[in-house]
């Protein structure tokens, strides 16, 4: 039995994280896989493996992988908390808290995470009468009122989140649009639930404005182009001038929006443009909806703002804790 990686199976890992980074799930998934062949006791193999089924949306794979490999003698915190998002997908809130719990106690007040791991905390305790734990950072505390509904309303990972908006889309005829597309990794789970052409929007150099501790021109794609599915089109250009110009060209209406745009301003005006085209029944998906920093001043108060001017309603069908998503119907 190898006690060590060998070689060639550290090269593959190293090559499977460069192209997970860079949006190729897929590609990223198989060269994982082969790297756990070389090297059958690498946990950081499988754990990768893991992580791509997480994003591709297949919740079943990814729980059973995080699972296994919490058997381990040494295990890394990170795999607890990919554990508990994975059981959030199956709405297993007992074990995605006794799992949290344990995160907490191998990581302390170093995490990264440690934000996220006190709200979902606190939503799982809210759903069972029990007093928020103390420590909570007050920028967040206004996320409990929308916890409540990250229990009755759950999913954990990314590609579940996706997989959920676009089956709530599939009786609904239209467009199918996403305003920042980055590296493409979101526009390929996208097209492969989907059965419609995903029409893709971005500026290639990134947010034109900083947002929460992030500064301007961040997820930059320095002018190259993402690597997209055969049933989507990439558009170059701000939305505020390429938006205008695609809906002249397209009278259909809009059924479906994945909303990356981060800041206030550019999803406001993102709404505001394409807003008239919003059909009854018309599904957004948000990327950063709540619960990261300064969450009510970004993407959630430009959807509560373009409600409150347009007098249109919206329900939240469904919100992640762990990737700050949310979906919602517009009527």
């Amino acid at each position: 039995m190898p006690t060590q990686m060998s070689t060639d199976a550290s090269e593959l890992l190293h090559q499977a994280w460069k192209e997970y980074n860079g949006g190729q799930i897929t590609l990223a998934a198989h060269t994982f896989a082969t790297a756990s062949i070389l090297d059958y006791t690498s946990a950081s193999a499988r754990f990768g493996v893991g992580v791509c089924a997480m994003h591709d949306g297949d919740s079943h794979l990814a729980r059973d992988i995080f699972m296994s490999l919490l058997d381990s003698d040494c295990i890394d915190p990170i795999w607890l908390f990919h554990y508990a998002a994975t059981c959030f997908d199956f709405h297993q809130f007992d074990r995605a808290a006794a799992a949290l719990r344990r995160y907490r106690s191998l990581k302390g007040s170093l995490s990264p995470y440690e934000a996220i791991i006190h709200q979902v905390s606190a939503a799982l305790e809210l759903c069972k009468d029990i007093e928020l734990p103390r420590g909570i950072d007050p920028q967040w505390m206004n996320a409990a009122k929308l916890l409540p509904l990250a229990i009755e309303l759950p999913f954990g990972t990314r590609g579940a989140g996706i997989r959920f908006a676009i089956q709530s889309i599939m009786n609904v005829k239209g467009l199918d649009l996403e305003f920042g597309t980055w590296r493409g990794a979101s526009a390929h789970v996208i097209c492969k639930y989907s059965t419609g052409f995903l029409y893709c929007f971005d500026r290639l150099y990134g947010i034109k404005d900083p947002w929460s501790g992030v500064p301007a021109n961040a997820y930059s794609c320095h002018g190259v182009k993402p690597d997209l599915p055969k049933n989507a089109r990439l558009i170059v250009g701000s939305l505020e001038d390429s938006l205008p110009q695609f809906l002249s060209e397209n009278s259909d209406p809009v059924r479906f929006i994945h909303f990356d745009c981060d800041t206030y301003d550019a999803t406001r005006n993102a709404l505001e443009i394409v807003g008239e085209r919003l059909a009854p029944g018309s599904v957004l998906l948000f990327d950063q909806y709540f619960m990261n920093h300064d969450w009510e001043n970004s993407e959630y108060l430009a959807m509560q703002d373009w409600l409150h001017t347009t007098g249109r309603r919206a329900d939240i069908l469904r919100l992640s804790p762990f990737t700050r998503q949310g979906v919602l119907v517009v009527h």
